[in-house]
């Protein structure tokens, strides 16, 4: 029997997205096989979800760049990691990694960092505020395309690199759990009845997620006899007062399309949004360090297209399970949304199948909770045997 751990994961906040879902997610399995785990974050909407699970949360500063504020918290988190016992720390961003680095080495704790993102070196200084990713005891990488990237920037840390891809929790994304209820709520929208067929964008409203491709291949579609009965949702939230969600707008404005393509703003219900949608697009143009949003959509038997880099090219099974297109390219996802959008049933059916079996095999919860609840093992096994 395994010594029960104490897991300090530490992230700036815990509203949605791909690495605030991954802390929930750990923290349950830490939390089910008997041990414990303390998460640090500045808040945020999934803080009644991760007490809910049995997990702790602390609220701190973390998610300030302020360097004042970054060394601070080095004092806060090492007397916390002393309070509680902390076995290891586990840092998902950067600039509370800067602090929970320093915070592990000063109380001699093992230091785990998950490279989440996609970071851009713009000088020396910033180059230097990114390496901190590389610096764990443990770095990983939650695909392929990321752990290539840390051996290219970072040679010595390929060593100490392991690739654990973001898992989905396949009980929470299934179209057969989600009712008419569920579909109803979110179908809520004008213009939309239950005739309508959805193409659904998903994303924070920002720029490199595409929403301004996604719009100038709806303008390209809209006027089409087998598009009369489709529209348009654009699924996520932006940071406030946004310029970018105003151009949007203003775009949909001058070119009437206002019936068409709808913002929904945050979806507290994704797998609701997933079941009433007939096509999923995730059109970044640059590339997502794994992409949520098109293993989410093949968890719900769903068509997906998605932009052909990053970490898209490891989890979509061209012309299996979705469609690969080039990046900013609004002809180009037209035509492919017109293809998927008029898929026949048996197609459809078909690659609704194939793409949940992809995603139960490579993808699932389980299996990333397992391989990070490995990790942690591994690294406190290694620590007790040098001590």
């Amino acid at each position: 029997m395994t010594d029960s751990l104490r897991v300090l994961q530490v992230i700036p906040a815990l509203n949605e997205g791909g690495a605030e879902r991954t802390v929930i997610d750990v923290s349950e399995a830490l939390v089910a096989a008997g041990h414990q785990s303390i998460v640090v974050s500045s808040g945020g909407r999934l803080i009644e979800r991760l007490l809910s699970i049995g997990a702790t949360s602390i609220e701190l500063p973390v998610h300030s760049k302020n360097p004042i504020t970054i060394y601070e918290n080095v004092g806060r988190l090492a007397r916390l990691i002393r309070k509680q016992n902390i076995s290891l720390v586990h840092a998902r961003s950067r600039a509370p990694a800067w602090s929970a680095l320093l915070a592990a080495r000063r109380t001699k704790r093992p230091f785990i960092t998950t490279h989440h993102g996609t970071f851009k070196d713009a000088g020396i200084p910033k180059s230097i505020y990114n390496s901190v990713m590389a610096r764990g005891d443990i770095v990983i990488a939650n695909s392929d395309f990321i752990a290539q990237r840390i051996s290219d920037k970072y040679p010595s840390a390929v060593d100490r690199t392991v690739t654990i891809p973001r898992g989905v929790d396949l009980e929470e994304f299934d179209p057969d759990a989600v009712g008419d209820e569920r579909r109803s709520a979110f179908r809520s929208l004008p213009n939309v009845s239950d005739k309508t067929r959805l193409v659904l964008l998903p994303g924070r409203l920002t720029p490199w997620k595409g929403q301004h491709v996604f719009i100038a291949a709806a303008e390209l579609l809209i006027r089409r006899p087998d598009f009369e009965n489709v529209v348009f949702v654009i699924v996520g939230d932006a940071p406030d007062n946004s310029a970018y969600v105003s151009t949007l707008k203003e775009k949909v404005s001058e070119a009437s399309l206002a019936d068409r393509v709808k913002f929904t703003g945050h979806c507290t219900d994704m797998p609701a949004a997933y079941a009433c949608a007939d096509l999923v697009v995730s059109a970044s143009t640059e590339p997502e360090a794994f992409g949520r949003i098109a293993v989410e959509a093949q968890a719900m038997k769903r068509p997906v297209i998605a932009s052909a880099h990053g970490g898209s090219l490891e989890t979509i099974l061209e012309g299996e399970t979705g469609w690969l297109c080039k990046p900013g390219d609004a002809t180009e996802l037209a035509h492919a949304i017109a293809r998927a959008i008029n898929l026949g049933p048996k197609e459809r059916s078909d690659i609704g199948a194939k793409a949940r079996s992809h995603v139960r095999r490579h993808f699932s919860k389980e299996t990333m909770c397992a391989l990070t609840l490995d990790a942690y093992q591994s690294l406190t096994s290694r620590r007790g045997q040098s001590d």
